[in-house]
């Protein structure tokens, strides 16, 4: 799982709270929530989340719960976040349509073989193809913040 605790609220929750509201509602330093926010859910410790999610008032069983979104509807959702008229997938803007429709057409396959696109996923299709980044440099980076070594 690589959905970071950041999304999971921005998708859940009816308003926008800082990182000083939600560490003073949740009881918790700002940099704990700043670290706890950038980190993927499934790395960071159970009772920050569940404080954090209470304090932006989520609750535990919406997020937990299984996803109702069939791909169908996920790739609805995603689509909403696209723009063909300036070239955008989740507010990243690609330089030429073929590289919109490459990564536009990537994830949605991706979302039939189970996965749930991020900004993350956009972001580093977006270095591939505008930044030309080596895939072996973003993988590198992967590994680097998920703590694995390589």
């Amino acid at each position: 799982m690589n959905v970071k605790l950041k999304e999971v609220i921005q998708q859940h929750s009816k308003k926008s709270l800082t990182t000083a509201q939600l560490a003073n509602r949740a009881n918790l330093s700002r940099s704990t929530v700043t670290d706890a926010l950038k980190r993927p859910i499934d790395k960071t410790s159970f009772g920050v989340v569940t404080r954090l999610l209470l304090a932006s008032d989520i609750s535990l069983d919406s997020v937990v719960a299984p996803p109702a979104l069939t791909p169908a509807k996920e790739e609805a959702r995603f689509l909403d976040q696209c723009s063909l008229t300036d070239l955008t997938i989740m507010g990243i803007k690609f330089s030429t349509p073929d590289n919109f429709w490459q990564t536009r057409d990537s994830i949605i396959t991706s979302i039939y073989e189970g996965d749930h696109p991020t900004k993350a996923d956009v972001d580093d299709a977006y270095q591939q193809l505008e930044e030309d980044v080596p895939t072996a440099t973003l993988i590198d980076r992967l590994v680097h913040e998920y703590g694995g070594h390589r």
